[in-house]
């Protein structure tokens, strides 16, 4: 190997990408003649090793003296070096954009938009029981509060909420290793155990844009703080301390999420679900605070809305925490793979799903006893059926017109949708992944189900 000496590269490596952070001045070969051969160069007295990081005092490899040159203590042989570079060249290269704006697409559908319709929809039912409480509910009422601006920003605050909780769940995902581990091993109905005429061989992939490369980290944190700027811009002029307090708790717990609650079993899941039942009550209690002319003091607030809200929050709590250990058991090997300590991870499939089934029976029971309750303590509600005449559909349309009935009837209907996929669930102990992702994605309807018997 007479002839190179430090900071000449080595002509036997492939070329590699022509991109600005791949540059072949980075690999370097350090001459070191043995005693034995000290006239003539052989491969086996050459040391070989990447020293990108090792040396960046360019002056001491320009002078050709190898004592300038730090010494490592690991080295690798030219044959390694030469397939470690050639790998190094496949790498996706890193993604040419370097502001919000130009990454503006790919952070938006970070922030999953589809989730906003459910937000409106809690959003809106905070206000419609603030103001069943107050027995003030009407059409004109309920548009007058909507459109109020504090409550537009309480309703902005639940969707930077929202996104930002999405987004930095992806962020520490990503540089865990756990939305690299779903991108090379993707879902396939391949894999899945066949159930009847379930043939599809389409690959299910989530889109990961950060693990992809498509959006980069610094860019991502930028966003996030301003993202977190809003919130708590918007949270200084929600009506009452009862939504400012809810606010802050929310925004809190998505900061701690990803990084400190998401390693803790149980936590991870109880922070998810807290998450979600907090924004009726959140909407509400602001509602509650200007339908009252602010006369409530903050501990009265908190009472009269968790008296009208809390078994709604009790019951979208219990619900969603069964759909999130139900998510847990589908990403079961992902997570064990990113040593993400779950509970199916931890105690098993057997074990989460039945966890799944108790929480979507206390579910059925928190939202059936409320409507039950007040039908048993209606004066005669069949003399109401029986005075409307008629047959079975002008009973049935009778009926429909009494709170109490129409709120058991939508109660018992998404009991019985939640109880039996839990149970089906329960029985295949979450291994039946197509039963799992058609359980997860209707499960949506069952929460409109449960909205709407609060109405």
């Amino acid at each position: 190997m007479n002839g190179f000496t430090a900071g000449q590269p080595a002509p036997w490596i492939p070329p590699i990408n022509d991109k600005a952070n791949l540059k072949l001045k980075d690999v370097y070969i350090l001459r070191r003649p043995s005693k034995k051969h000290s006239s003539t160069g052989s491969t086996g007295d050459v040391d070989a090793l990447d020293v990108a990081d090792d040396i960046t005092n360019e002056e001491s490899i320009d002078d050709g003296v190898s004592s300038h040159v730090p010494d490592v203590s690991k080295r690798v042989t030219v044959q390694e070096l030469s397939r470690t570079v050639a790998s190094i060249s496949t790498r996706p290269p890193v993604p040419e954009a370097t502001t919000i704006l130009s990454s503006i697409g790919p952070l938006m559908k970070m922030t999953r938009p589809g989730n906003f319709v459910g937000v409106v929809c809690f959003y809106l039912l905070g206000i419609y029981c603030s103001l069943s409480s107050l027995n003030l509910a009407n059409t004109k009422n309920l548009i007058h509060t909507v459109f109020r601006p504090s409550m537009l920003a309480t309703l902005l605050s639940l969707m930077l909420i929202c996104s930002t909780s999405m987004i930095v769940n992806d962020y520490y995902d990503g540089k865990s290793g756990l939305d690299s581990y779903k991108i090379s091993n993707p879902l396939s109905d391949a894999s899945r155990p066949t159930q009847g005429h379930h043939t599809n061989q389409n690959t299910k992939q989530a889109y990961k844009p950060l693990a992809s490369g498509e959006v980069s980290y610094p860019v991502t944190k930028r966003f996030l703080t301003y993202l977190y700027a809003s919130l708590m811009i918007s949270a200084t002029i929600l009506p009452g301390i009862t939504a400012r307090l809810s606010v802050i708790l929310a925004s809190m717990l998505t900061y701690w999420y990803t990084q400190h609650l998401k390693p803790k079993t149980w936590l991870k899941n109880l922070t998810c679900a807290a998450l979600i039942a907090l924004a009726p009550f959140t909407s509400a209690s602001a509602a509650l605070h200007l339908l009252t002319n602010a006369s409530l003091s903050g501990a009265q607030g908190l009472s009269m809305t968790w008296h009208q809200m809390g078994t709604l929050t009790l019951a979208l709590f219990s619900g969603v925490m069964g759909r999130e250990i139900m998510m847990d058991i589908v990403d079961c090997e992902a997570d064990k793979a990113a040593s993400v300590v779950t509970v199916p991870v931890k105690y098993g499939r057997r074990f989460a799903s039945k966890v799944v089934l108790g929480c979507m029976v206390g579910t059925s029971l928190l939202i059936t006893f409320g409507p039950l309750v007040q039908l048993l303590t209606m004066e005669t509600p069949m003399k109401v059926l029986l005075k409307s005449g008629g047959g079975g559909l002008v009973m049935t349309a009778a009926g429909l017109k009494l709170p109490a009935i129409r709120r058991l009837g939508l109660a018992l209907t998404a009991s019985f949708w939640f109880i039996a996929r839990a149970y089906q669930v329960q029985r295949t102990e979450g291994r039946d992944e197509n039963l799992m992702d058609r359980t997860i994605e209707d499960s949506k309807v069952g929460v409109l189900l449960i909205l709407t018997s609060f109405i």
